[in-house]
């Protein structure tokens, strides 16, 4: 009876940990594939199981590093910043630069940093899917908000690249490595445009729109949040 019970138990292990290996080979395909052939995995992705445990990774993987690079920056950007408020005493930046660089910019410390990355990270990413969503419906989309959030999660994967090596680079010049993570941002947006395409079954002037269109919206505010920051 305990040899049966024995066997069974093993039996039960093996066929487990047959599921979590196939699990890991399948999700590594698939983020190698985002890099290598977008189109052909995001349309492999959507013909299969719509399970959100690896996008999920993903994200909270890309807002841990972004904190940790945020902490390591932070002191960097308050002193250019400072400055720069220096430097433009009348202008909008000296009533705004104490408050606001304080919750903005600097980091208190590495675990703050780090929960502020991830959810962050993830409210901006649901944040933008909704957005989608709500386009490609527009559009008379097909895909479900899960579908959308999957995709867009596997699109993450450049992200998760930058923010890696911005991590290892994070002695450099603050603005370097804005400009480095902003790039790999960049590539993630263009790797939406196929996720959205495939998902939707759109052509690629209705994927581009739906990518386009709230992206747009958003550099409109970032530059008058900006200029108000500034004073100008």
């Amino acid at each position: 009876m305990k040899t049966a019970l024995k066997k069974r138990k093993q039996v039960e292990l093996y066929i487990l940990n047959n599921i979590i290996a196939s699990v890991i080979m399948t999700a590594i395909e698939d983020i190698k594939g985002v890099i290598t052939a977008p189109e052909a995995t995001f349309k492999r992705i959507m013909e299969g199981d719509h399970k959100l445990i690896i996008p999920l990774d993903i994200l909270i993987g890309v807002g841990i590093l972004n904190g940790i690079v945020k902490f390591l920056q932070s002191p960097k950007i308050l002193g250019i910043l400072s400055n720069l408020g220096t430097i433009t005493e009348g202008g909008g930046l000296i009533g705004f630069q104490e408050q606001m660089l304080n919750e903005a910019i600097v980091a208190p410390n590495i675990f703050e940093a780090i929960s502020s990355g991830v959810v962050t990270t993830i409210f901006g990413w649901l944040f933008l899917v909704i957005i989608y969503y709500i386009i490609s419906r527009i559009f008379s989309g097909k895909a479900s908000l899960k579908e959308l959030l999957e995709v867009t999660g596997y699109a993450r994967v450049p992200e998760l690249i930058g923010a890696t090596v911005a991590l290892f680079l994070a002695s450099l010049n603050p603005f370097f490595i804005l400009f480095l993570m902003l790039m790999f941002t960049l590539w993630s947006r263009v790797l939406d445009i196929f996720a959205v395409k495939e998902a939707n079954d759109f052509t690629m002037g209705k994927a581009v729109a739906t990518v386009a269109i709230p992206i747009a919206i958003y550099l409109l505010f970032t530059l008058f949040t900006v200029l108000m920051f500034l004073g100008i």
